[in-house]
């Protein structure tokens, strides 16, 4: 925990450290690269902004995906709603290696992109992914075989 100076006259108490936990009115806010948050008002803790980044996997059920960093690549990818991307109107989607920048959000679950700027849509990728032959070609040899039976 973090120590604070209770004997203070001012509303909030002063912290001694650099890290995280200020009380004042009853309620704990938490502090993050110049920016203070007080739980409850709404606001969420954007922790960095302007990261740039690489899409690795996309979910379309779930309109989601993962963001590699690129400055940090040792650390974990960091999930992305579609409905968090900002500068495209008609075609909210991520495709796999698109480079986008965005900024990170603390949540419940972890960290979050919000805000995310796709840079460079990479659609070259969707062309090489193999073609799902349709089924119509069975059921057509199913008529034909059934017509065949019929005119015997």
């Amino acid at each position: 925990m973090e120590e604070t100076n209770t004997d203070s006259t001012v509303c909030e108490p002063v912290i001694l450290r650099t890290k995280p936990v200020i009380r004042g009115n009853n309620r704990a806010a938490f502090r993050g690269n110049n920016q203070r948050i007080i739980p409850g008002s709404n606001e969420p803790a954007i922790f960095e902004k302007g990261i740039k980044g690489t899409v690795v996997t996309v979910n379309r059920m779930e309109y989601c995906a993962f963001i590699k960093r690129k400055d940090k690549i040792e650390s974990r990818d960091i999930f992305a709603r579609e409905a968090s991307i900002l500068n495209e109107i008609h075609q909210k989607q991520f495709f796999v290696a698109d480079t986008c920048k965005f900024d990170i959000i603390k949540t419940q679950r972890g960290v979050e992109a919000v805000n995310v700027k796709i840079e460079e849509h990479n659609i070259n990728s969707i062309s090489k992914l193999p073609k799902i032959p349709k089924k119509k070609k069975t059921m057509n040899n199913r008529h034909k075989f059934h017509r065949n039976s019929l005119n015997q």
